[in-house]
Parts: structure tokens; sequence; C-alpha cells
């Protein structure tokens, strides 16, 4: 167990300081679009959050955390693939426990852009005009809003499923690009699947039960097909023996 627990820790120092950079440029980005936003007090909410697109913000920081899980412990000279080499857990065991680090990373992004929006939501509230605010604004403001009722869907269920779906599916797709790194070969077209298909679920037009079945839908498929595909490979390669013929 301590083995599992080393790899997973691992996992973790590998991309949470990554992850941390991230969620601070994702906050000084949006809140410098609200600071500069001219008679904030005076306009709507989703008119600002709509005018400067945020969810193009989160859409980047999406990428990014991407990017950063499909580099945890693929470096053939860094000191964690060192670690992993001598650990003497099988490369699949690898992939599984950077899933579960993958799928917590998305989930807290994902928390971390609620955050974000409730916050500038409050500020908005406290220095909105009689004529924008009232009691109820924030509550509002998430229905006015596609893009803040998709990261805070309330009652919606299907947004509720889809988000983690999107996260614990992304997470595996990832795990599996970076196990075929380790390898040797080339990512896969997971990565790309996620990178074409993130750009279009936070469309506000197309906010539709439908369409969140849709997403829902195609992630797993991408999913099953990154991860299945590996159990069916070549068989798996020592991590200390492979650690070896790179250094020569």
């Amino acid at each position: 167990m301590r083995k599992h627990l080393s790899v997973f820790m691992l996992m973790v120092r590998s991309c949470v300081y990554k992850l941390l950079l991230i969620f601070l440029a994702m906050a000084v980005v949006e809140t410098a679009l609200f600071a500069l936003t001219p008679d904030l007090g005076s306009r709507l909410l989703v008119d600002i959050i709509s005018e400067y697109r945020l969810e193009l913000v989160y859409t980047g920081g999406f990428t990014l955390v991407s990017i950063a899980l499909l580099g945890v412990c693929t470096a053939t000279k860094a000191q964690p693939r060192y670690t992993l080499a001598r650990l003497s857990i099988s490369e699949k065991t690898v992939m599984l426990w950077h899933w579960v680090c993958g799928a917590m990373c998305y989930l807290a992004l994902w928390f971390w852009q609620i955050m974000l929006l409730y916050g500038l939501a409050r500020w908005h509230h406290s220095i909105g005009s009689d004529a924008v605010i009232s009691h109820q604004s924030i509550y509002l403001d998430t229905f006015r809003s596609d893009f803040f009722h998709s990261v805070l869907p309330l009652e919606d269920l299907s947004r509720i499923a889809r988000n983690f779906v999107i996260a614990i599916c992304s997470a595996g797709i990832m795990a599996a690009a970076a196990y075929r790194l380790r390898r040797g070969k080339k990512a896969g077209f997971g990565p790309a699947f996620i990178a074409a298909l993130t750009a279009g679920t936070f469309k506000a037009e197309y906010f539709e039960v439908s369409y969140d079945g849709f997403l829902m839908f195609a992630y797993t498929v991408i999913c099953v097909i990154s991860v299945v595909g590996l159990f069916n490979g070549d068989p798996e390669v020592d991590y200390e023996e492979a650690s070896l013929e790179n250094q020569n």
C-alpha cells in the first residue's frame, strides 16, 4: 500500500504547482476584466460575462490542465520517472493512479471556476445600482448567464452529471496518453479529441439536455477506447530497464 501511496503522491507533486499557477492566472485574468469594465455597477452581470467571453478563460484553463497532466511522469530523465522505476509497480497501476490524480485536478478546476464566478457576482452585487441589483441577483445570474449556469447548474442534474463525466473521462484519456508516452509511443488521438471538443463544450447556445447527453456519450466512448486499447497492446515495459536504456 505504501508503494501505491508513493505513486499517487508523486503524481500530485508533479502537477500541483502547475495547477496552482493555472488557478492564479485564471483569477488574475477574470478579475482584471471585471476591474477594467466601464460602469461596472450599472451593467447586468450576464452582459459582462458574455462580452468578455469568460468561458474562454475556463476553456484555456482546462486545456492547460490537460497539458500539465500529459507531462506528469513522462519525461525520460526527470526525477519522477526514476522514482517510478524503483517502486516495482506495474505501468497499468501507475496509469490508474494518474487517472485518479487527473480527475481530482479537473474537478478542482471546476470548483475553482465556481468560486471565481461567485466571487465576481458578489463583487458586482456590492457595487451595483438598484436598477440592476436585487436581493436575488446572484441567484438569477446563474440562470441568465449560460456559462455561469454551466459551472453552477444548481438543480440541473444533466449538467452536473455532464461536468463530472467530462472530468473523469478527460482524466482517463490523459492518463492513457501519458502511459503511451512512457512506452515511447505517440500520445494517440485522445488529447486532440479533448482539445477539439472542449472548445464547443461551453458554447452558450448549446446548453440543452440533449447536448449534455451527447457530450457525456462522446467523452465516455473516447475514454473507453483510449483505456481499453492499452490492455490489448504490447507487454508492459519494465521501468528500471527502460530507465537504464534511456541513460545509455
